[in-house]
């Protein structure tokens, strides 16, 4: 493995190291990644808070396997989360070129869609609240926080 600095998301002055592995035969590797930005509004009014996630997805076959990191102020780029599951776990093929990963969050469902057109792809991330639901919210040690629609940026995508 050898490690690449990855530099492009100067909107948010993120910066990280980025693993770079190169696929077996038969695999697809794909590198993403976006910045998410939101508003906090409840407990405390915070504007214009952002996230960096990074990915690196590997299609083999009908298996996928991710490899998420996050950063924002509270982390050091740890791993967000490592996953190794089959196409209809939280992805799904939506056509021949596209897959969606589904996600649910709190009060909220994420949705990640990768599309791929010959040797290059896009990232897109929406959201969709529950029925019945006006506020995005989530819960973490007894605390409810309620937060603006989360809108991406600096998106990039890249197959290896």
């Amino acid at each position: 493995m050898r490690l690449a600095l990855r530099t492009g998301f100067a909107a948010a002055g993120l910066l990280w190291l980025t693993p770079t592995i190169h696929a077996e035969q038969g695999e697809t590797k794909i590198e993403l990644g976006f910045v998410l930005a939101w508003d906090e509004l409840k407990p405390a009014v915070r504007k214009g808070r952002l996230t960096a996630y990074s990915a690196e997805l590997t299609l083999n076959g009908n298996q996928v396997w991710e490899h998420w990191s996050r950063h924002d102020a509270r982390s050091a780029n740890a791993p967000y989360f490592d996953d190794e599951g089959g196409l209809g776990s939280a992805w799904r093929v939506v056509s021949a070129s596209e897959i969606r990963g589904a996600w649910r969050v709190g009060n909220y469902y994420k949705f990640i869609t990768v599309k791929v057109s010959g040797a290059k792809c896009s990232v897109a991330y929406t959201t969709q609240l529950l029925d019945g639901e006006t506020q995005y919210t989530t819960k973490s040690g007894g605390v409810t926080r309620t937060f603006s629609r989360p809108r991406m940026i600096d998106p990039y995508c890249r197959i290896k």
